[in-house]
């Protein structure tokens, strides 16, 4: 047994029948997804692609997960339905299950593909029954205008090309910063230097968070290979909401040290570094390499 996700006004539900629409889905099979193991991380999933979409509801289906999206009534099906089909292709989910006839399957009934091992089908969210006071559907016009700014960012990238990497030679309090600011970094490098970069704009260098998402981007251009703006941009709000340490000198994590060192240099870097037992001989080293650059810049003018 199953439900549709429009009301229909005839017999039969063909699209010609179909009424009126007040939900969008999002339909996420568990073998596609092998790493992802709970409804949190494919619901954080949809978040790394748009990470102001509020989701209403999540139903475990028995062998995926379904993820609604509430709207206002619309009796525009074609209209839902192109809008369904653009957040499951932005997403990843099933782009097969965003038809204007869409079926579901109905809360406490069981999943029978595999008959030796039925699995039930439960809510796991339902945002109206636990706030039902402040719960509020989008309208479709807001739908859209999301998808076409992620359409938009996309087709931006594709035809942005790619900026030249440029050697850092300069002096500032955050030398890997900056270094990793102007010569981009390689793949395996950019969620690392997305954090650290994304605080040192935030607290080293006060940045707004437009101009400090305009940076990112620019940033991100210069990284061998880039990766997606949607992707970026919603890891960069995370690093930018969240209580991140990530300026320090030394760190726990060996991976992660191993990164830094590549762009890090003591003796052009302003920042106070933590004491250790060769910090007073660094001081000196610094300050003479400083000197010789002030030197060597008087003769050159």
């Amino acid at each position: 047994m199953y439900i549709g996700l429009g009301t229909v006004k005839g017999e039969s539900g063909k699209a010609e029948n179909v009424r009126a629409r007040k939900v969008l889905m999002l339909d996420f099979d568990k073998k596609d997804y092998p790493e992802l193991k709970t409804a949190q991380d494919f619901t954080a999933l949809v978040k790394t692609k748009i990470p102001e979409l509020f989701i209403h509801m999540v139903i475990d289906s028995g062998r995926g997960y379904h993820l609604y999206v509430s709207i206002n009534r619309c009796v525009d099906i074609k209209r839902v339905a192109a809008a369904n089909k653009a957040l499951a292709e932005i997403t990843g989910a099933d782009e097969k299950a965003t038809l204007q006839t869409q079926l579901a399957r109905i809360p406490t009934s069981f999943n029978l593909k595999d008959k030796d091992n039925r699995k039930p089908v439960n809510i796991i969210v339902n945002a109206l029954e636990q706030s039902p006071t402040t719960f509020k559907a989008y309208h479709l016009q807001k739908i859209e205008g999301i998808i076409e700014r992620i359409m938009r960012n996309e087709k931006n990238l594709e035809n942005a090309s790619p900026l030249p990497s440029k050697k850092y030679e300069g002096t500032s309090s955050y030398y890997c910063c900056e270094c990793m600011i102007c010569q981009g970094v390689d793949e395996g490098e950019r969620n690392f230097a997305l954090g650290r970069i994304t605080k040192y704009l935030q607290h080293a260098k006060g940045y707004t968070l437009e101009n400090a998402l305009k940076t990112i981007q620019e940033w991100n251009r210069k990284c061998r290979p880039p990766k997606s703006p949607i992707v970026v941009e919603s890891d960069f709000r995370s690093y930018w909401d969240g209580n991140y340490m990530l300026l320090g000198c030394n760190l726990s994590d060996a991976k992660d040290q191993a990164i830094l060192n590549r762009y890090c240099n003591k003796y052009e870097c302003n920042s106070v570094f933590e004491e250790t037992e060769n910090s007073q001989l660094n001081q000196i080293i610094q300050r003479i390499c400083k000197l010789g650059k002030s030197i060597q810049s008087q003769t050159c003018g």
